[in-house]
């Protein structure tokens, strides 16, 4: 069986916002909010310079409406 890679966090909006480099700690930041702003990253670098800047560079939003 293949070892999974790390991931990393960023939770832009959430119960506590951060960097968190596991999905456990992560997912207790979002649980139950249905507008929590978070996504995960390939490497620590990475990570913490999407942390530092706005989660539209990183995310296309999926509740975006038009009319």
């Amino acid at each position: 069986m293949a070892k999974q890679k790390q991931k990393f966090y960023v939770v832009w909006k959430g119960t506590q916002t951060g960097v968190f480099d596991n999905w456990d700690e992560c997912s207790k930041q979002i649980h139950g909010l249905h507008d929590a702003i978070y996504k995960s990253f390939k490497t620590r670098a990475v990570m913490e310079a999407a942390f530092k800047s706005s989660p539209d560079e990183h995310i296309e939003l999926a509740h975006t409406k038009t009319y």
